[in-house]
């Protein structure tokens, strides 16, 4: 779940602590639940702490280092020349044509 923002941030320098880092989140999400609970409170608001302290802990739960690299290279960086994309695309549209032409009656064939 959060291998795209963990693989994001280590390619663009960061080094995750992630030996620590869901206790750091669960930490910093108990304060901001605290200072919600207190606005809310205040202001005479409903909130429901327990579902927020709920989802802290299903996210926290989640926190790992990202597995294998799995996505398809940047176009840029794709070993095929864009010729080749077009010529692969028509010829599979050619293909489709010739097997509907030969899934139609051949009566019908005739009136295309």
């Amino acid at each position: 779940m959060t291998s795209a923002l963990f693989r994001a941030v280590e390619e663009n320098g960061g080094d995750p602590a992630y030996e620590t880092i869901a206790d750091r989140y669960r930490t910093a999400g108990d304060r901001l639940v605290d200072a919600y609970a207190l606005d809310s409170a205040f202001n005479d608001l409903e909130y429901d702490r327990t579902g927020e302290q709920e989802q802290i802990e299903t996210y926290a739960e989640v926190i790992e280092p990202p597995g294998p690299d799995t996505r398809l290279p940047a176009w840029e960086s794709a070993p095929i020349a864009p010729h080749a994309v077009v010529d692969a695309a028509g010829d599979d549209l050619d293909e489709a044509i010739d097997a509907e032409s030969s899934d139609v009656a051949p009566d019908r064939r005739a009136k295309r």
